[in-house]
């Protein structure tokens, strides 16, 4: 899993390996995914994950995280853009904000009143 954190003009500050998975999963704690948005001052973020297998569908495991990165994000004041998964053949990638799989909208649970 992957990390590309930006400044407030949305430019890239960086890229950052989070987690190094198996052949059919990886595991990316919250801790480990915001670590560098936190070191890097970012204003925003999105995550990025492979699937080797070029079968772009997300598990239901990719959805969930992704939904839990939204909620922990939002939290730290550093939205979560996006989450795309990518495969082997250049081009190709799906995106859980396109396809609107989960609300990247921030929460007005966690907003001032």
């Amino acid at each position: 899993m992957c990390v590309i954190n930006f400044n407030i003009k949305l430019q890239p500050i960086n890229f950052n390996l989070a987690s190094i998975g198996a052949i059919n999963y990886a595991i990316a704690s919250p801790r480990e995914v915001l670590k560098s948005a936190i070191l890097s001052n970012a204003a925003n973020m999105m995550i990025l994950h492979n699937h080797p297998s070029n079968i772009l569908e997300p598990s239901k495991e990719d959805i969930k995280t992704t939904a839990k990165m939204i909620d922990i994000c939002n939290l730290m004041d550093i939205p979560l853009l996006d989450h795309i998964i990518v495969g082997p053949e250049k081009g190709r990638y799906f995106s859980m904000r396109d396809k609107k799989l989960v609300d990247f909208r921030k929460s007005s649970a966690y907003s001032a009143a």
